[in-house]
């Protein structure tokens, strides 16, 4: 995507616009309230023509005066600001007041037989209004200074955007370009491994007097492996088994050179070793008979035998018992009975 300096002033423009557009709604307010305030001094001229003109001979009330000025600006005042809402506005009743006192004080006392005329009061009230007028056109001037600062940077924006440099369009990366770079970096990779050294062979083997095997190397070095020729075993003098009945295990004894050597195996198969009481310990292979059932550890235990133990397994369990017999009296034939005569047949 290339970027358009055009297109990139008018969108610095637009956002500066809309951002000096509620200035330029302050200034047209300020224009207006401006032209309003040129019309004070027609108003006070109305005002003092339509005040009662004094007698000759009598001094004129200089407080009526004052209240009768203050009170035609206040209305005017309200009237105006009413309908104007303008934000950090100098406060216009506070400075006419202020001037009005002023105007008020500096009136020079009337002297016997004199009356003041509009003529009198009209610089006065003049000074006021041009006080007024200037502290408006300073507002104004703040208003364009805020402007042709905004048009400054609209101005410095384009010339910013206009020295860009243009982006060229990108070029695609083919393997031919890349080729060259890669053999190099292999070349530089394979340069630094170092050359190996040759290697160390064996020339031949040996066994001295004293059984070690002696290992000749290429490089003339020699090599001790260690004995290899063992020493002769003592021979065997006696050989005894016999079976141990108590532990149910096969003894094996060996004699040679005055030496005897002992060795105990189990004697395998399933042994009884009668009833199961408590206390008793049981080794693997043996056969106990513990509530009318058969049962064969399987590993040295302690534990009684149960279905619940995983030592042991049980082999032959408990009959059911019998039922009670019933008693039946054999009765003997008595054979037949002669009567009279003797025994014998």
């Amino acid at each position: 995507m290339t970027f358009d300096p055009a297109l990139f002033g008018q969108s610095m423009g637009e956002l500066i616009k809309a951002a000096v557009e509620p200035l330029k709604a302050e200034i047209q307010s300020l224009h207006q309230e401006l032209g309003e305030a040129k019309s004070v001094n027609a108003d006070l001229r109305q005002m003092i023509e339509s005040m009662p003109k004094p007698e000759n001979g009598k001094d004129a009330d200089e407080a009526a005066i004052e209240a009768r000025v203050k009170a035609g600006l206040v209305g005017w005042q309200a009237e105006v600001l009413a309908g104007i809402e303008v934000p950090e506005l100098p406060d216009i009743k506070g400075m006419v007041d202020s001037a009005v006192a002023e105007a008020v004080k500096s009136i020079p006392a009337p002297q016997d037989g004199k009356s003041i005329t509009l003529d009198d009061i009209a610089p006065l009230i003049s000074s006021a209004i041009d006080d007024l007028r200037d502290q408006a056109e300073e507002v104004m001037k703040e208003m364009e200074g805020a402007t042709d600062s905004a048009r400054r940077a609209i101005q410095a924006a384009e010339q910013k955007a206009e020295s860009l440099r243009q982006p060229e369009d990108g070029k695609s990366v083919t393997m031919e370009d890349v080729r060259p770079m890669i053999e190099d970096q292999i070349k530089q990779a394979v340069a630094a491994i170092p050359t190996p050294k040759d290697g160390v062979g064996l020339a031949g083997m040996l066994i001295d007097r004293d059984g070690n095997l002696l290992a000749t190397m290429t490089n003339g070095e020699v090599k001790n492996l260690g004995p290899v020729e063992g020493k002769d075993g003592a021979s065997l003098e006696s050989l005894d088994i016999e079976y141990d009945a108590q532990e149910h295990e096969i003894i094996l004894r060996a004699s040679a050179a005055g030496k005897t050597k002992e060795l105990r195996y189990p004697a395998g198969g399933i042994r009884h070793k009668g009833y199961w009481r408590d206390g008793f310990r049981a080794k693997a292979g043996e056969s106990w008979t513990h509530d009318g059932s058969s049962w064969v550890a399987m590993k040295d235990t302690e534990d009684k035998p149960s279905t619940h133990s995983p030592d042991w397994v049980m082999s032959a369990r408990k009959g059911r018992d019998g039922e009670d017999g019933k008693r039946v009296v054999v009765q003997a034939d008595p054979g037949p009975i002669k009567v009279g005569g003797d025994d014998t047949d």
